[in-house]
């Protein structure tokens, strides 16, 4: 006779166990669903006002337009074809400088090994 309490016992134990584990999921789940809504709500309260902040900027310091055609001046072909090739000139300078420092940084690895 005891044996069975025993066994009711146990059996009642595992059960309040399940349902005690089931239980803690149940709010595990219900934390993470109202965490997510809460960082939904504040991420759309923040576009809102970012927007909102956005028209009153813009209201008050309206963009200057500049008008992109009056101010070009215009090139001799001779001054853009100089400053092409003193672009060429100075990319190529600052390619041979890479090179050289990535030959002296593979030296001192094997200088190393």
């Amino acid at each position: 006779m005891t044996n069975l309490f025993f066994i009711v016992d146990k059996i009642h134990l595992i059960q309040r166990a399940v349902y005690m584990e089931f239980n803690l999921v149940a709010e595990g789940l219900k934390f993470m669903v109202l965490g997510m809504v809460t960082v939904f709500l504040f991420l759309i309260l923040m576009v809102i006002i970012l927007n909102f902040q956005a028209k009153i900027v813009s209201r008050f310091f309206p963009p200057k337009v500049v008008d992109s055609a009056s101010n070009r001046v215009p090139l001799a072909k001779s001054s853009v074809k100089k400053d092409n090739n003193a672009m060429v000139a100075a990319i190529t300078a600052a390619i041979m400088t890479h090179k050289k420092q990535i030959v002296k940084k593979e030296s001192d690895v094997k200088k190393i090994h």
